[in-house]
């Protein structure tokens, strides 16, 4: 896909000057992990903004060896550097294989800005909707396994890839998620998560094809 097409039909960028668009792909830097890769970690100073363009990435914490998963985007999303800080970023992000990148210098980002303050009230708006769904993740740590699993299929459920990309999506209609997957956004084993699959599935609320993937059968 042309990086000029895309940029402008993201909806933060909506109604910017095709000339401003074309500077701020001219000076971006697009990537495709073949395999997993670690786009950044606190240990890192990062100070570029990230747009996924193809496949999916993690964002994520340790603790005592363990990996915590607050976020996983997809196409259409920014994510990075987006306070223009001039520290570590706190988190990992860690893209999956098959996953195309598009990487912008924050001086080019914050020249855009100055120029059009509505990307900022745009940007703000989208940040709000993350925290708020990471707040709610947040305080799932005192729901049970079930619990866990059926918030986590809803939370994915919602995120819907961008319009103007569903399109090139080779994905069927109905978004489904393996047991593999749910214990990676969750922090659950897979025996945990199987046995919790097993009790929405006799509850009605999810179904499992023949290859094992996980069908939702109705999201509120």
């Amino acid at each position: 896909m042309d990086r000029i097409w895309y940029i402008k039909n993201l909806d933060i960028f909506a109604g910017i000057p095709r000339e401003e668009i074309m500077k701020l792909a001219g000076s971006a830097e697009d990537t495709r992990h073949v395999s997993r890769a670690l786009l950044y970690s606190p240990h890192m100073h990062e100070t570029r903004l990230f747009l996924v363009k193809e496949g999916e990435v993690s964002l994520y914490h340790t603790r005592d060896g363990k990996r915590f998963v607050f976020d996983v985007i997809g196409p259409g999303t920014l994510f990075g550097n987006v306070g223009f800080q001039d520290a570590p970023l706190s988190h990992f992000a860690e893209a999956v294989e098959g996953t195309r990148i598009c990487a912008f210098s924050s001086h080019d980002f914050q020249r855009i800005i100055a120029a059009y303050p509505v990307i900022v009230m745009r940007a703000l708006s989208t940040l709000g909707n993350r925290l708020e769904d990471y707040e709610k993740k947040l305080s799932e740590t005192l729901v049970d396994a079930k619990g866990k699993i059926l918030h986590e299929i809803q939370r994915y459920e919602k995120k819907r890839m961008p319009r103007f990309l569903e399109r090139f999506s080779s994905a069927a209609a109905e978004r489904r998620l393996t047991h593999e997957r749910l214990a990676h956004l969750t922090g659950l084993n897979r025996v945990t998560v199987s046995r919790a699959i097993r009790d929405l599935q006799t509850e009605g609320k999810v179904g499992v094809d023949q290859d094992g993937k996980i069908i939702i059968h109705n999201v509120p």
